[in-house]
């Protein structure tokens, strides 16, 4: 029976009840996990992924933790499929792998271990789990190397071999991990808590096809991956026909030079299908920055779970109407060994995610489905600024440890309200961050204070979600620490979206002479973020940074970007938003056009019309045809819409009916009013946290409608003027 005659020919309630099982399976993976592992890479930060596979190597379930693992997942098992052969496979059998090329891993720091499901000696599927472990080797601890030349710099690679044989670890293979890695103990523990995993997952699916029979089991694994098919593609249906672009840069200066590599995004809409490519993007890099296939996979793909797909079952039938094209190899997105790739997940994979977010929104804004309209999302800051740490513990033992406050950026705003604060990566579902007590009692350092990143959202209708603002020292008997970082958005910020403006950067800063002991006799508490002195700016990607006896680690994490016209926020919600101190006065005048009286708390509204169109006055060059601050909305609407009847396909304003002209290649835009604007100053002037860039010249791109004055869209741009050697 094919796909398609199942799809027409199935009881719906064993269908649920088979998914809904699978999707248990997949979470108890993760509860094994959580259980198992004494990592609080695991426990605290849920830094991992599982997943299910039926016999062909397709996802039948995924759980949502570590959504880029989609596309590591994808390409671990076939490559066990490939290099073995299942005539070479047996139950008890368990496969390792960390390497890009061979093995889809997105980085080489994520572990992963593959396990076949046997039933009755026949084979129904695969287990996959997966793990940031502590350390994989390499010239820099915690499983990114900033300053590698190549791919054997950075971590010891395990390019899907196998680890277990009759349900026993191979002790040669042990061995040869432990003594490559700092921690070997620590990252041993968690592979085997990988393993158990996987026989949990075993276990359970065992007991699924014993109650259904192994026929059944396989029907309605692949009658799920239909109805998931049917609906993306009617929700794919519902947006216009055409293409729709985006462009990122993805930042390096670990080897000295500050460079912007431009990465290309293109999304074609055909009917009920969609082509993402990547075409044209920049050569690949030599250094760290460069993105495998698993993570470029998995970065889109999570994307159109969350933007399309979040209320489906994840599985392989998902993804069949999307197409992606890598583009020539040789490039960011389609790197050649043994170019490196220890951080491309975070670093072109988090900005091939921005692209595709970026371009699928402008897209959906024009869909004619009101749920498909309503998944229009502002780019989040998509950045995991790690720090990685080696040194004596305070029990005077040998450590590496990262610090996961890094996962701690702002999440964009959504078209449902404002962005997530401390939201990490978008394709990091369930992370979190530990607790203070957590990370000063298992590691050597010492909060002085770990608090919201003010004026770190991007403003908007809906403002982005904020950072935070951290600093620590050690704590370690007088010894100091070396470290290793690695910050993806520091130079170019998350974009604004639909007419919103970019969210801040994030920022490395640390100082080696701050006397902790001395401040606290001399003011008696701790100190805050202006009482540190000497604190010195670090490069984006760095190895081997020392922090010494008084050394303050600080990292200021940057904010999501904003969805929507700033002058168009309900006065009320900006006034809250001073009360609780996530804005300052001047954000709120300069950008959502608000006068705060310091005093009486409260908001000057007679003040703040007139300020607000002045404002829009200042954008048009006159006064606007329309005074939108007698009526201000109180939901989001997107800026634009479109005519899409046969001979005609053009753009209008949403608020004022302004016929904008025809949409195919964004020709409406040259019908609106342009302003462009040197990124850092304006961002600063507002005070959004924005870093300087040596050799380039960035910019804040407004288009706003003619008559109405209304912010339809912001872009930012980068041209190079000049590379310029940094200094250390």
């Amino acid at each position: 029976m094919s796909s398609s005659e199942q799809v027409h020919s199935y009881d719906a309630f064993t269908a649920q009840v088979i998914q809904q099982r699978l999707k248990n399976v997949v979470e108890e993976m993760a509860t094994m996990l959580l259980r198992t592992s004494g990592s609080p890479v695991l426990t605290e930060a849920q830094d991992f992924c599982t997943a299910i596979f039926d016999v062909d190597g397709e996802h039948v379930a995924f759980s949502g933790y570590v959504v880029a693992h989609l596309g590591s997942s994808l390409l671990g098992v076939q490559a066990v499929i490939r290099e073995y052969g299942l005539e070479d496979i047996s139950p008890g059998d368990a496969f390792i792998c960390n390497d890009a090329y061979t093995a889809g891993a997105i980085h080489q720091g994520d572990v992963g271990v593959i396990s076949p499901i046997y039933h009755d000696s026949q084979l129904v599927g695969w287990a996959f789990s997966n793990a940031h472990v502590l350390d994989v080797g390499g010239m820099s601890p915690g499983g990114w190397a900033p300053e590698a030349y190549d791919v054997f710099s950075e971590a010891l690679s395990l390019p899907a071999i196998r680890i277990a044989e009759n349900g026993r670890i191979l002790r040669d293979i042990q061995r040869i991990i432990m003594r490559n890695v700092r921690v070997p103990v620590p990252v041993i523990n968690d592979i085997k808590s990988l393993i158990v995993a996987n026989l949990t997952a075993e276990r359970r699916v065992q007991e699924l096809v014993a109650k259904y029979g192994l026929e059944t089991y396989k029907m309605y694994c692949g009658v799920n991956k239909e109805l998931a098919d049917n609906l993306i593609r009617k929700r794919v249906a519902s947006i216009p026909d055409g293409v729709y672009r985006s462009q990122e840069w993805v930042e390096y200066d670990g080897h000295g030079i500050q460079e912007l590599y431009p990465l290309m995004c293109s999304v074609t809409v055909a009917e009920d299908h969609m082509t993402v490519d990547l075409s044209g993007s920049a050569a690949q890099s030599n250094g760290f920055v460069n993105a495998g296939p698993g993570a470029i996979i998995g970065c889109l793909e999570g994307v159109l779970v969350m933007m399309l797909g979040s209320d489906v079952p994840v599985n392989a039938g998902m993804f069949r109407s999307m197409e992606i094209k890598f583009g020539d190899p040789g490039t960011i997105v389609n790197p050649l060994p043994p170019a490196p790739t220890s951080c491309g997940h975070m670093e072109t994979g988090g900005k091939t995610e921005k692209a595709f977010i970026e371009a699928l929104t402008k897209a959906l804004q024009l869909s004619q489905d009101p749920w498909v309209r309503n998944r229009v999302a502002a780019i989040s800051h998509n950045c995991w600024p790690g720090n990685a740490w080696i040194g004596l513990d305070q029990y005077g033992e040998y450590t590496a440890f990262p610090v996961f406050d890094c996962g701690s950026a702002g999440i964009g705003a959504q078209a449902t309200g404002d962005g997530l604060d401390v939201g990490a990566f978008d394709m990091q579902l369930n992370n979190g961050i530990p607790e203070v007590e957590t990370n000063e009692g298992v590691y050597p350092m010492l909060y002085l204070y770990r608090r919201l990143h003010v004026n770190s959202g991007g403003p908007g209708f809906y403002r982005g979600g904020q950072g935070l603002d951290l600093a620590w020292v050690p704590y370690n008997h007088g010894q100091g620490l070396l470290g290793t970082m690695e910050n993806a958005c520091g130079q170019m910020p998350a974009h604004g979206t639909l007419g919103g403006y970019p969210g801040a950067v994030t920022v490395f800063l640390k100082s080696d002479n701050f006397d902790l002991g001395q401040y606290i006799r001399e003011h008696g508490r701790m100190p805050g973020p202006d009482d540190v002195t000497g604190l010195i700016q670090l490069r984006n990607h760095l190895a081997s940074t020392t922090l010494g006896p008084y050394g303050v680690f600080r990292q200021i994490t940057g904010g999501g970007s904003g969805l929507g016209d700033p002058l168009l926020r309900p006065l009320a919600w900006v006034e809250r938003d001073l009360r609780d101190g996530y804005i300052s006065p001047m954000l709120a005048k300069e950008a959502y056009g608000v006068v705060y009286n310091d005093e009486t708390k409260r908001v000057d509204a007679q003040a703040s019309e007139a300020l607000r169109t002045l404002l829009r006055t200042e954008r048009l060059g006159h006064k606007p045809l329309k005074d939108f601050t007698k009526e201000s909305p109180t939901f989001f609407r997107a800026p634009l819409g479109v005519f899409d009847t046969p001979g005609r396909r053009e753009i209008y304003c949403a608020f004022c009916g302004t016929d904008l002209g025809m949409r195919e290649d964004e020709q409406w835009k040259k019908q609106t009013v342009v302003r462009s604007h040197e990124l850092m100053g304006t961002m600063r002037r507002m005070g959004i946290e924005c870093q300087g860039l040596e050799g380039y010249r960035r910019d804040l791109v407004e288009y706003i409608c003619p008559d109405c004055g209304t912010m339809l869209q912001t872009e930012v741009s980068a041209s190079l003027i000049e590379l310029a050697p940094m200094g250390t």
